[in-house]
């Protein structure tokens, strides 16, 4: 039984495989939590750590400038990433159907 069909079984009473790792366990759960959920949790993570270090060091806190720039690079290559993908989908759309599994008519095939 593989990991994509365990994390799609939506049923409580799938018993699992004793050989399933706690990493492929924990990718399950990751999955099952949508996207947005997740980024509101690392952000949440983040603002904790920003507040404990500026409690820590008044004077000079260090960790909003390194979680800054973390999430400025981060737009950055979403921004890179999206534009690289509307110019494979003009160029070659093909790519995203036979590859990517997206149907015509669903991004800017139509």
């Amino acid at each position: 039984m593989s990991l994509i069909f365990l994390c799609q079984k939506t049923s409580h009473d799938v018993l699992l495989p004793q050989n399933i790792t706690i990493l492929e366990m924990s990718s399950c759960l990751m999955q099952s939590i949508p996207y947005q959920y997740r980024l509101l949790i690392l952000f949440l993570l983040m603002g904790l750590v920003v507040a404990v270090d500026y409690w820590r060091n008044p004077t000079k806190p260090t960790k909003l400038w390194e979680y800054s720039f973390l999430i400025v690079s981060g737009l950055i290559g979403a921004g890179f990433g999206i534009v690289n993908d509307q110019i494979t989908c003009t160029l070659s759309p093909a790519y995203f159907y036979y590859f990517k599994n997206v149907p015509y008519g669903s991004i800017r095939f139509s």
